[in-house]
């Protein structure tokens, strides 16, 4: 290479290393972010799964009662949010929902029709427990996958930002080579 191929190819290089290090910057400032950001994630994922703990008892407690008529305002607004969001079944998937609907419709029927009402209260303790254990069980398994994809998502990015460091350290390496060359060049000139 003469003395202004060397000259265009080190500032073609110095450019391309200036590009590499902001990408570098740019993802650590990315990396950053998700790290918090999964932290965040992380930390509502396991409230959801105390929450979801919490509700399997309260809700055994609550399906051995059979549930009275609001009163009040205040009575009916709760019965309406725990009906919606706290209440077995309301946390898991339709076809759950109606598995245990038609399940539970079934096994009320026939209690009923063998006069044997005093057994529909454990019945409906029952089938609310496995509700809300199958929610508590989603709920674990859905923070768990979320908790793997955030290591793999930092995985990757942890490769990708080593290849930019090892293509930065390449490029660095050849502009190093090629100032040599030049000042070699410049001195016997």
């Amino acid at each position: 290479m003469d003395l202004n191929q060397l000259k265009s190819r080190y500032d073609v290089l110095a450019t391309r290393q200036l590009i590499v290090a902001e990408g570098i910057k740019d993802m650590e400032e990315i990396e950053r972010t998700l790290f918090s950001d999964a932290a965040s994630a992380q930390s509502w994922g396991n409230f959801a799964v105390v929450i979801q703990a919490a509700l399997v008892p309260l809700n055994v407690i609550v399906n051995a009662f059979e549930v009275k008529k609001a009163t009040s305002i205040y009575q009916s607004i709760v019965k309406t949010l725990y009906s919606q969001y706290a209440a077995s079944g309301s946390r898991n998937s339709k076809p759950t929902k109606e598995i245990f609907k038609v399940l539970g419709g079934v096994i009320t029927d026939h209690l009923k029709s063998q006069a044997l009402t005093e057994y529909i209260p454990g019945v409906n303790i029952l089938l609310g427990f496995a509700q809300d254990s199958i929610a508590f069980f989603n709920t674990a398994v859905e923070v768990s996958n979320n908790s793997k994809e955030q290591s793999i998502l930092f995985t990757n990015m942890r490769l990708q930002m080593d290849k930019a460091k090892k293509e930065m350290l390449k490029l660095g390496t050849e502009r190093a080579i090629i100032h040599d060359r030049l000042t070699q060049i410049n001195r016997t000139a």
